[in-house]
């Protein structure tokens, strides 16, 4: 139980790092970006630091449009997907929406074989993720258990 509730926390502190560090960067980046209007900088500072993650990822959408317009999206979709193949479990869920989220958006903005690709791998990473968690997860804990009880010769 203690080994599960530290890769747990581990986990919860890598992702929130990882969101704090995304959540700094597209604030610095609409303070360092050339808008037509002065007052699209104010309100899209304003939108990122009071949404927060939300509003970073929406900026980072819309404004950010050079990085889809390249495969960009698809190629981080993608490897996402195969990341949540290999890890299963809670993480794999986490990163299959995430990369089906990015590979949605590169689709919509600019359709790639890629992208494309990488929507299949992640709605393949979000089933086998849960059908892990529900299916397979308990019954290997009901094997552990059955194991140490056992009795010891």
């Amino acid at each position: 139980m203690a080994d599960g509730l530290s890769i747990g926390y581990m986990l919860g502190l890598i992702i929130t790092l990882l969101v704090g560090i995304f959540w700094v960067w597209m604030i610095v980046d609409a303070t360092k970006k050339k808008f037509k209007k002065k007052r699209n900088k104010v309100i899209w500072l304003l939108v990122i630091i009071l949404t927060g993650i939300v509003g970073a990822f929406i900026y980072y959408v819309t404004e950010k449009k050079d990085m889809v317009k390249s495969n960009s999206f698809g190629s981080s979709g993608f490897t996402l997907g195969v990341l949540s193949i290999i890890s299963l479990g809670i993480f794999g869920v986490v990163l299959s929406i995430v990369g089906f989220i990015f590979c949605l958006v590169q689709q919509m903005k600019k359709p790639t074989k890629l992208a494309k690709a990488g929507l299949i791998v992640n709605g393949a990473g979000l089933i086998l993720s849960l059908v892990w968690i529900f299916y397979f997860s308990p019954r290997l804990d009901e094997l552990m258990n059955q194991i140490n009880s056992f009795p010891s010769a």
